[in-house]
């Protein structure tokens, strides 16, 4: 109990009442997130499994320095189309990974419905 305690009483001093507040929001943000899993997962098995065959290219890859010391990011502008997808654009953003450069192009399952996509490489 005291290795838990000491912790508790460094951060929290004898505001109890805001470790019990903290820990409760900790929870209840970790059961949201548990609870939104297997919806995402429902997502993407339809999407995979009834979505129609495209391709995406990498048009834009632009880096990002946030400036606060953490890690640069990238944003890269996608062009997705198809035979049956209405051609569309759609930004992601991430690490740098050399394969994602301009130019480079994946196979895609696409729900033109709501824009939605999976990339695959081709």
């Amino acid at each position: 109990m005291s290795a838990l305690y000491l912790p508790v009483q460094a951060v929290f001093g004898d505001l109890h009442w805001a470790f019990s507040f903290f820990s409760l929001l900790l929870g209840l943000f970790g059961f949201l997130m548990w609870s939104a899993a297997p919806q995402a997962k429902e997502h993407t098995t339809r999407l995979r499994q009834s979505g129609r065959p495209g391709v995406t290219e990498i048009i834009v890859a632009e880096r990002i320095d946030p400036a606060d010391g953490s890690a640069d990011s990238f944003v890269r502008t996608l062009r997705i189309s198809g035979a049956d997808v209405p051609s569309f654009e759609a930004a992601y953003r991430g690490d740098y990974e050399e394969r994602f450069q301009v130019g480079a192009r994946f196979s895609a399952v696409v729900d033109p419905s709501e824009t939605s996509f999976t990339l695959r490489r081709l």
